[in-house]
């Protein structure tokens, strides 16, 4: 299964874990994740590599973070766009 965290730079803690996963995945069951179906051909757009305590995960840049936040909006908080 293709996994992108995607991460939001902000002061607030998030009570949510946002996944993009590609369209053919399966819904993740978790309710603590909230999953983006993303278009094949644009899943690895400004896809990046960070270690977190050893752990190596795909996140999407800040470029393609402001694209999906604004793409998105009705699904994210208000705070989340204007900081």
């Amino acid at each position: 299964m293709k996994l992108l965290t995607i991460f939001i730079y902000t002061d607030t803690i998030s009570d949510f874990y946002y996944v993009a996963t590609t369209k053919n995945t399966r819904k993740i069951s978790d309710e603590r994740v909230k999953q983006f179906y993303e278009n094949s051909e644009a899943f690895d757009m400004g896809k990046t590599m960070m270690n977190y305590d050893g752990v190596d995960i795909a996140i999407y840049d800040k470029e393609r973070l402001l694209v999906e936040l604004i793409r998105n909006k009705r699904k994210f908080s208000f705070d989340f766009l204007k900081k």
